[in-house]
C-alpha cells in the first residue's frame, strides 16, 4: 500500500487504510499477502503508529479470512536519498529501525517496537494513544476546489 502525502495532506476523507487495502487485495485474488517495507518518513514516534496500524490491520483481516503472511519493516538500516527515490546523491540519510549515522549501528525506538512484535505478537505504548498524523484534521494543508464547494 503506498500512502500520498500531498493527497493525505490535502483530501478531507483521508486514508481508507491498511484494512480496505488488504480486504481488497485478498478478496480481488484470493491468494496470500504481505504488507511489505512498512514505513513512514517522519519522526520515530509517527514510524511506530504507522507500522501499528499497519500491524493491527493484518490481525484483524486475518480474523475475518485473509491470509496475511507477514508485515515487514523497511530498510532496517536506514536509507540514503530515498527522498529523491535514489534519482540524486544528496546524502540525505533517514534511519530505519536502526541508525547508522555514525558508523555504528544504534537500535531506534522503532527497533524496539520490532523487537517487542516479535517477541509477543503485540505492542503497547502511550504514543499508540494519540493517532498519526495522518488521521488527524491538522494534517489538511491544502484544499481541493470540489471539496471546497461542497
Amino acid at each position: 500500500m503506498y500512502a500520498d502525502d500531498a493527497a493525505v495532506r490535502a483530501r478531507s476523507i483521508g486514508l481508507a487504510g491498511a484494512k480496505i487495502a488488504i480486504a481488497e487485495t485478498f478478496y480481488r485474488y484470493a491468494s496470500a499477502i504481505a504488507l511489505t517495507e512498512v514505513h513512514l518518513g517522519c519522526t520515530v514516534d509517527e514510524q511506530i503508529r504507522w507500522f501499528m496500524e499497519a500491524w493491527r490491520a493484518a490481525e484483524v483481516m486475518r480474523t475475518r479470512g485473509a491470509d496475511v503472511r507477514a508485515v515487514t519493516a523497511w530498510a532496517l538500516l536506514g536509507s540514503f536519498d530515498w527522498d529523491s527515490l535514489v534519482t540524486r546523491a544528496n546524502g540525505n540519510y533517514e534511519a530505519g529501525a536502526f541508525d547508522v549515522t555514525n558508523g555504528m549501528v544504534q537500535p531506534t525506538a522503532l527497533a524496539s517496537m520490532l523487537q517487542r512484535i516479535a517477541r509477543d505478537h503485540s505492542f503497547d505504548d502511550p504514543i499508540l494513544e494519540s493517532s498519526g498524523w495522518w488521521r488527524r484534521r491538522s494534517r489538511l494543508r491544502l484544499a481541493i476546489k470540489s471539496e471546497m464547494a461542497a
